[in-house]
């Protein structure tokens, strides 16, 4: 992960970053992932999805803290959410088939760390362990039950919003939520990071 995104989470103020994310934010990437060059036998030139998702984790964090510091009201965070949420379900012509199906998948993942912040917002969390939450949510799947699946594997990343670890966990490479995973995934990485650079911040002050 870039290490501007892990400064960003740091640096821009709480309300700043709510107010950031906006149209025009969304619309930057799409001319951002236009513009690149994409090769799938190279997954360096792929890197610009993996940082939109990165963003999107990182926007979410922001307006978690700014209501938790009260900057923000919590009705403020929800409507910010719900914005994020609607761009989110917005059919994007990137005028490449490749770019297309590339970033349909990568809002998918985004998808579930708005969810999750949403969840995570709520004060819900669950209380069962992540290991019979990815249980459940296997099982729904198999029952044909993507929705409730996608909704159960959102309640995990709620749990690590609210800083609870994510232990080491299989996820199954044929699975249709794998999509959800790599948003876990987005989660848990942005979040260890930005503990890592706290930690150095207070070492040198």
């Amino acid at each position: 992960m870039d290490s501007y995104f892990v400064g960003q989470v740091l640096y821009i103020l709480a309300y700043e970053a709510a107010v950031m994310y906006d149209e025009k934010w969304f619309n930057n990437w799409i001319e951002r992932i236009k513009s690149e060059k994409i090769e799938l036998d190279n997954i360096d030139t792929l890197e610009v999805f993996d940082k939109f998702l990165e963003d999107v984790v990182v926007a979410c964090y922001n307006l978690l803290r700014a209501v938790k510091e009260r900057e923000l009201k919590k009705k403020e965070a929800e409507e910010e959410l719900k914005k994020m949420k609607e761009m989110l379900e917005r059919d994007v012509d990137l005028g490449d088939d490749i770019k297309n199906d590339l970033f349909v998948m990568t809002k998918e993942s985004a998808r579930l760390v708005v969810r999750a912040a949403e969840i995570a917002l709520s004060g819900k969390i669950s209380k069962k362990s992540f290991e019979k939450l990815l249980e459940e949510a296997l099982k729904k799947e198999k029952e044909g039950k993507v929705e409730e699946a996608f909704e159960v594997v959102a309640m995990m990343g709620a749990k690590i919003f609210k800083n609870e670890k994510l232990p080491e966990l299989e996820f199954p490479e044929e699975s249709e939520l794998l999509e959800y995973f790599d948003g876990l995934d987005a989660i848990n990485t942005v979040i260890l990071l930005s503990e890592i650079d706290a930690g150095e911040s207070q070492e040198e002050s």
